[in-house]
């Protein structure tokens, strides 16, 4: 069973709402990547999302794009990522692991073997935020075969039809399930947080809805 199917189940089974820290991999220091992951696990983290550095983020505010643009500067990339999550998976063989990221990368690196990479070195989920639902199942697929579940985005101004429209994303005999944003786009860039419609963005309801928040230094 996938790490994450198994965390969520267990979340569910005590009643308790599971923490999703985020970091952008490699920053701020590529040298202490695999300390901080476990430093989130001994904090509290129920799974971990690591952003994977890319030139051209979109859809993020300007603290995650510099932290990206900081990785980036320093040489972190996809290959990079892959290996902190095996040494991670060295003495954390249990918390989940969900990649962020972009599909240039991707397929620069190739699906197949990326897929093939990615599930070996132990990652769980993938966030691929420029792969719309209606041309994900290349991707979907690649995953799935190989143990992992993809993640798709869910803004809470989009309309009530393109979800409906794209349930066969989130079809029963998979894990794959939607991340509704509980904050305006671009990610985190303003204070006031937007609603959130969780039971229309779950196509069942025993699927997870992660929604994503931020603490603000001056709140």
């Amino acid at each position: 069973m996938n790490r994450l199917d198994t965390r969520f189940a267990q979340l569910a089974a005590s009643g308790r709402t599971g923490l999703i820290p985020f970091v952008t991999a490699g920053d701020p220091d590529p040298a202490q990547m695999v300390a901080l992951m476990h430093a989130l696990v001994a904090g509290g983290a129920d799974v971990i999302e690591l952003g994977v550095p890319y030139s051209d983020p979109m859809a993020d505010g300007p603290v995650i794009q510099r932290s990206s643009e900081r990785a980036v500067a320093r040489g972190v990339g996809l290959r990079q990522v892959l290996d902190w999550v095996r040494a991670f998976r060295g003495e954390d063989p249990s918390t989940p692991v969900v990649l962020m990221g972009y599909l240039n990368p991707l397929e620069l690196y190739g699906l197949q073997a990326f897929a093939t990479d990615a599930a070996t070195a132990g990652v769980d989920g993938l966030l691929l935020v420029d792969c719309p639902v209606e041309e994900a199942e290349p991707f979907s697929e690649a995953f799935e075969a190989a143990g992992m579940h993809q993640i798709h985005l869910a803004a809470p101004t989009t309309a009530d039809a393109r979800p409906r429209g794209a349930d066969a994303c989130f079809v029963p005999s998979t894990g794959r399930f939607p991340l509704p944003f509980g904050m305006w786009p671009p990610t985190f860039a303003r204070r006031s947080p937007c609603p959130v419609r969780p039971q229309g963005c779950s196509p069942a309801p025993h699927r997870p809805v992660p929604i994503p928040s931020a603490i603000w230094p001056w709140s």
